[in-house]
């Protein structure tokens, strides 16, 4: 059995709470008791479209003040005053751990595969060496594309 006391903190989804219940899992929540599988389904179908109006609704008052020249965020004029250290300390972390993930994700992808060519050794293909490389680019593919480009593997190889 599952509780929860707001049918929206299980879920923002209604397929993952449709999943649920459907799976077999009993669903018990605390602001409607004894509701049937049906009320909760069309509780979560509600709640789901509320937040859809609300995001909408957000987005439109943000974009209206933008419009009218209203600085949001940390853009504001005066809102780093007397913290600019705990700005550029985050910023810092930050990029600290950037670079960790992209050496982590060069770790697992190409480079183990190409540590063995003689050629990347010496960290220098020659365009043919850069497209022969994307050889060795199966079930490794680059963070944000389905297939390696011989420019992708230049710039991999250069970066580290």
């Amino acid at each position: 059995m599952l509780l929860v006391s707001k049918l929206d903190r299980l879920s923002p989804v209604v397929a993952k709470i449709a999943d649920l219940i459907r799976g077999g899992t009993e669903l018990r929540v605390v602001e409607c008791a004894n509701a049937s599988t049906l009320e909760l389904h069309i509780r979560a179908v509600i709640a789901e479209e509320e937040r859809r109006k609300i995001g909408e609704r957000t987005r439109d008052a943000l974009a209206a003040a933008k419009r009218n020249g209203v600085q949001l965020g940390s853009s504001r004029p005066g809102h780093w005053d007397g913290r600019e250290d705990r700005r550029t300390a985050g910023q810092q972390l930050a990029t600290a751990k950037a670079a960790a993930a992209r050496r982590e994700l060069r770790a697992n992808t190409l480079l183990p595969r190409l540590a063995d060519r003689p050629a990347a050794q010496g960290r220098r293909l020659e365009p043919a060496g850069y497209r022969g490389s994307l050889e060795h680019r199966r079930n490794h593919y680059p963070p944000r594309s389905s297939n390696w480009q011989a420019a992708q593997v230049q710039r991999l190889l250069a970066s580290v």
